[in-house]
């Protein structure tokens, strides 16, 4: 089996094709040596390569490790989030739970006054009625006291 060899690399064979079509030999020897030469300098070679494998593994895996770190420190952030949101709505439970207890503490007391009200109007309110019929018994009694007088002189 023939070797396959790299066309840009066989020099004499691109020669001999630069002198069939009318180059001169010296001239395309140093046209082909420096065609070759130009194409090595440019070419990566398989330890350049393997240079720039190395550089990307390394590269994915401290993209990777920077990425669970991220995530390790967005979970714990969470986390904390979610503990002070825990704890705030255990605060505004408790302070509702107070507030609701004061209102009701309140509203007794405002019960308890308005039946002391009720009871000091229903008091005044009797004592009035009560008043009113005494006054209105002497009236009547000196009424009657003054027309007996006058039937009596009479």
């Amino acid at each position: 089996m023939k070797e396959a060899t790299d066309p840009f690399l066989d020099i004499h064979t691109n020669v001999q094709e630069l002198v069939t079509v009318g180059v001169p030999e010296a001239q395309a020897e140093i046209l082909v040596r420096q065609y070759t030469r130009s194409i090595a300098m440019n070419s990566a070679t398989k330890a350049d390569i393997a240079v720039i494998h190395a550089s990307l593994d390394e590269f994915r895996l401290e993209t990777k490790a920077h990425i669970e770190k991220s995530q390790q420190e967005m979970n714990a952030h969470l986390k904390t989030l979610q503990q002070e949101t825990k704890a705030g709505i255990e605060t505004l439970r408790q302070e509702t739970k107070a507030d609701i207890a004061a209102l009701h503490a309140d509203v007794d007391k405002v019960r308890l006054e308005t039946r002391a009200n009720i009871e000091k109007a229903k008091s005044d309110t009797i004592k009035w009625v009560a008043g009113s019929y005494v006054a209105a018994v002497v009236s009547l009694a000196g009424i009657m006291l003054a027309a007996a007088r006058l039937l009596s002189q009479g």
